[in-house]
C-alpha cells in the first residue's frame, strides 16, 4: 500500500511541515530510507533528524534543524502505530481446514472458522475469526470482531468481549489452583466459577487465566497481557492494566485501573493494588498498595527508596574495607598506649 505524507498527516490527525512525498513503508528512524515514514517518541533519537534518509518523520514538535519533512502530532508513538495499521492491515487466511460446530451453538454467518471446535451452547459474534485448533467450550461466548489464534482454549462457561485478541496457545478458564489438605493428602477443590474478559483486551501467547473457584475471574476493558503470564483464580484486573511477560498474579488479587507490572513481577494472594501503580520488573508485592506510584524490589517499596538501597548495597564492600582499616588503626593506637 502506498500513500503520501499529506494523506498520512490527515489519517493520523497531524500537521505536515515540509514538502509532500510518496510513502511506501515505515521503519525506525536510524534505518529509514527514501519512501519510509519514521517517528521520534524518545529524545535520544532526536539526533537522527539531521541525518535520516526517511521521507517523513512523526514528531511532537517541529525541529527547525531537521533536513526532513515532519508531521506534528500530540503522540508520535500512537500515530506511528496507526500508520503501521494503515500499511499492514490484518490479513487472515481463507477458511480451508474443516471445523466442527455443535448444532446447539450459535455462530454468526460472518464468522470465519478455520479448523475450530465450537461446543454446545457456545456463541460466536459477528466478524470474529477462529484459527485452527481453537476450542470454544460449552456455553462459552466470543464477542464481535475477535481473533483467536491457533490452539487457543476458551473453556466452558467463560466469555470474551468485543474486539478481543487472544494469541496462540493461551488458555482462558483452566481450573484454579485450589486444594484442601486432609491427613496429609491434597484434595482438589472444584473450581466452578468462570472467566470474563471484557472488551478490547489482548492476551499473549501461552498465557493462562484461571477460572474462579466461585464467582468470576475478570480482565477489565482495554487491558493488555503479554506472553507467558499466569493469572490466578478470582483475580480482578481493572481497565487498562498492562502485564508484561512472566508476571504472576496469585489467587484473589485485585488490581485497580491502569496498573502496570513489569516482567517477572508477582504478587502474594488476596492483595489489593490501587489505581495507577507501576511495579518494576521482578518486583514482589507482599502487602496491599493503597497509594499510586512506582514500586520496586522484594518486598516492594517506593522506587526511589529501592534505588537508594541498591546503591548502599553496592557500596558495602568498600564500607567493609574502610571499617577494617579503621579497626586496624584503633588496634595500633591501643598497642602504642600500652
Amino acid at each position: 500500500m502506498k500513500s503520501t505524507l499529506i494523506e498520512l498527516a490527515h489519517y493520523v490527525g497531524g500537521v505536515l511541515h515540509g514538502d509532500d512525498a510518496p510513502i511506501s513503508g515505515v521503519r525506525e528512524i536510524q534505518h529509514a530510507v527514501q519512501g519510509d515514514l519514521a517517528f521520534i517518541s524518545n529524545a535520544k533519537y532526536q539526533k537522527y533528524l539531521t541525518s535520516t534518509h526517511a521521507s517523513g518523520v512523526l514528531v511532537s514538535q517541529v525541529d527547525p534543524n531537521a533536513a526532513v519533512s515532519q508531521i506534528v502530532v500530540p503522540n508520535p508513538y500512537f500515530a506511528f502505530a496507526r500508520a503501521l495499521g494503515h500499511f499492514f492491515p490484518a490479513v487472515h487466511p481463507q477458511a480451508l481446514a474443516p471445523s466442527w460446530v455443535h448444532p446447539e451453538a450459535v455462530v454468526d454467518q460472518s464468522v470465519t472458522l478455520h479448523g475450530a471446535f465450537v461446543d454446545a451452547g457456545a456463541t460466536i459474534g459477528a466478524g470474529s475469526y477462529l484459527y485452527p485448533g481453537v476450542y470454544v467450550g460449552m456455553g462459552a461466548s466470543v464477542g464481535v470482531n475477535c481473533v483467536l489464534y491457533p490452539n487457543v482454549c476458551l473453556a466452558h462457561g467463560c466469555s470474551v468481549g468485543n474486539r478481543v485478541i487472544v494469541h496462540a496457545g493461551a488458555v482462558i478458564g483452566s481450573d484454579g489452583f485450589g486444594y484442601a489438605t486432609n491427613a496429609g493428602v491434597h484434595h482438589k477443590i472444584p473450581q466452578v466459577g468462570v472467566v470474563v474478559v471484557e472488551d478490547d483486551v489482548e492476551i499473549g501467547a501461552n498465557t493462562t487465566i484461571d477460572r474462579a473457584a466461585l464467582g468470576t475471574t475478570r480482565i477489565g476493558n482495554g487491558s493488555k497481557i503479554d506472553n507467558l503470564v499466569q493469572v490466578g483464580h478470582n483475580v480482578t484486573l481493572g481497565q487498562g492494566c498492562i502485564l508484561a511477560a512472566h508476571v504472576g498474579l496469585s489467587g484473589s488479587v485485585t488490581l485497580g485501573n491502569y496498573v502496570v507490572m513489569g516482567g517477572q513481577s508477582a504478587t502474594a494472594g488476596h492483595l489489593t493494588i490501587t489505581d495507577r501503580v507501576i511495579i518494576a520488573g521482578r518486583g514482589g508485592a507482599t502487602r496491599n498498595i493503597d497509594k499510586p506510584g512506582t514500586y520496586a524490589g522484594f518486598p516492594l517499596k517506593p522506587h526511589k527508596e529501592w534505588q537508594k538501597e541498591v546503591v548502599e548495597l553496592r557500596n558495602l564492600s568498600e564500607l567493609r574495607r574502610r571499617i577494617a582499616a579503621l579497626e586496624a588503626q584503633i588496634n595500633s593506637l591501643v598497642k602504642d598506649d600500652e
